[in-house]
Formats: structure tokens, C-alpha cells, sequence
């Protein structure tokens, strides 16, 4: 990484450990319901949904992919950036918009947010009257023992037009990849719960959502997920990525149903 430039973040392993908000899901589910020509969906629980199709009742489990540890890690961020602007806002300063560029790992106590938000706040303040990058890992102003220091690789302040700033977590820019182990991972976990799913329905569809929305859903796709052969207990598995809707390819899952 050059001098000057924000650095880039690593990110880990996918899982499937947070549940979406239903408006959110239906949001997201908005590409599948217009090529499929669904509507009068139903919020439901196990599976998620419930619509028709062709007269029978179709239910719809969602999943989605996620980094999760890029997950904590970016609730942290947002904390951080959340309380920030906050906090600097009130002092009623010129608006600015701030990046903040976490390191891969870093540790914040609790004892210690305040310091770096009013550290963070000291360090706007001097410089929002001008454009100003400072990357903690090719400088020394600031002491290795610095709340600052430790827990930012860079800082990125400029000026906006309006009256209230804008204070971000950088984005992601290395980022995981998908492969079919890590679908047919979801799959299986989602299977073991498809007896349950058919108590209420007549047919059942896996929707599994690379969302590609926020840092811990950013992946890329690895050229064999979308032609290898799935096994499943479910009537169709679709992967949404990007809003593109794909039909995955599958075979009977003949394993017993607990």
C-alpha cells in the first residue's frame, strides 16, 4: 500500500448467522418475484413466506450469506462512525464527510470508545477545513500507544456542501469468494429443517441471497458454483447475487428427514 491511500481490509469465512428484517427480505426477493410472477406474499415463520403458484401453496425459506466475522467487525465500525458524526455534528463545525479505515483486527475496549470518539472528533476539528488523508501506517506523528494509532490504518477527511457531515467505515475491497461447498453448507443446514417447512406447504423454494449490500455480504462467485449439482430436499434452490436470479442445478437429497 502506497503512502496516502486507504488501505485495503481482508475478509474471512461465509456463514448464514443473521436473519434480515421481513421488509428487507421482501426487498430483496423482488427480482424473484417479478420473474416468477408471484404476488400476495405472506410473512410467515419456517418458512419465511407464503404465497401461491398454479393454485398450491408455495413456501419460500431465504438465507443469507455472510461474512461473519466481517459481520461484528463492521457493527463495531458503524458504532464508531455512528457515535462520531453524532458527536461532531453538535460542535456545529464545518460538515464534512470522514472514511475511517479499520485494520483487519483490532481490539476496543469498552472503557475506551469515548477516548477515540473524542480522539477521532480532535483530529477532524484540526483538519476539516481542508482536504486530508493520513495513513497511520507509513507515519509517525502519532505514538504507537495512540487510541488512534491503534485502532485505524487511515483517516480521510474532506469538506461537503450542506449542513449536517457524513462519517463511513471503508468499504471492503479484498473480498471472499463463494464456492459450491460453502452453498451446499447452506443447503444442508437448511434441509435438516424441511419437514418442518412442508407441514404448511405444498411445495418449497431456498432462496439464498449474496446480497452484495453491506461489508459483510460483499463475494465473489468461483466459475463452478453456478453448474454444480446440489444436493437438496427442497423443490427448486435459487442463488441471488447481485439481483440476478439463478436456478441452481440439484438431485434429490435421499438422506432421512428428522
Amino acid at each position: 500500500m502506497q503512502q496516502g491511500q486507504l488501505s485495503l481490509l481482508k475478509s474471512g469465512k461465509m456463514s448464514y448467522k443473521r436473519k434480515p428484517t421481513k421488509d428487507f427480505e421482501i426487498e430483496r426477493l423482488t427480482p424473484i418475484i417479478k420473474k416468477y410472477n408471484l404476488c400476495k406474499i405472506e410473512n410467515s415463520e419456517s418458512p419465511d413466506f407464503i404465497t401461491k403458484l398454479n393454485g398450491k401453496r408455495l413456501g419460500i425459506e431465504i438465507v443469507s450469506l455472510l461474512n461473519s466475522r466481517m459481520e461484528s467487525k463492521e457493527q463495531l465500525e458503524f458504532k464508531i462512525c455512528n457515535e462520531a458524526e453524532k458527536k461532531y455534528n453538535e460542535c456545529k463545525l464545518p460538515p464534512v464527510s470522514v472514511i475511517l479505515a479499520f485494520p483487519d483486527k483490532f481490539d476496543l475496549k469498552n472503557s475506551e470508545f469515548k477516548k477515540l470518539i473524542k480522539a477521532l472528533i480532535d483530529c477532524t476539528k484540526k483538519h476539516c477545513g481542508k482536504e486530508y488523508t493520513y495513513d497511520f501506517l507509513y507515519n509517525d506523528d502519532y505514538p504507537v500507544d495512540h487510541i488512534l494509532y491503534r485502532t485505524l490504518e487511515a483517516i480521510q477527511i474532506k469538506g461537503v456542501e450542506g449542513s449536517k457531515s457524513r462519517w463511513a467505515p471503508e468499504n471492503i475491497q479484498e473480498i471472499p469468494s463463494i464456492n459450491e461447498l460453502n452453498i451446499q453448507d447452506t443447503i444442508n443446514n437448511k434441509n435438516q429443517k424441511i419437514v418442518n417447512y412442508k407441514k404448511r406447504c405444498d411445495f418449497i423454494w431456498l432462496i439464498i441471497d449474496v446480497g452484495n449490500y453491506s461489508p459483510s455480504t460483499f463475494a465473489s462467485l468461483e466459475g463452478s458454483t453456478l453448474n454444480h449439482v446440489y444436493k437438496s430436499k427442497f423443490n427448486k434452490i435459487i442463488l441471488l447475487y447481485e439481483n440476478k436470479v439463478s436456478e441452481l442445478i440439484t438431485e434429490r437429497d435421499c438422506s432421512t428427514e428428522i
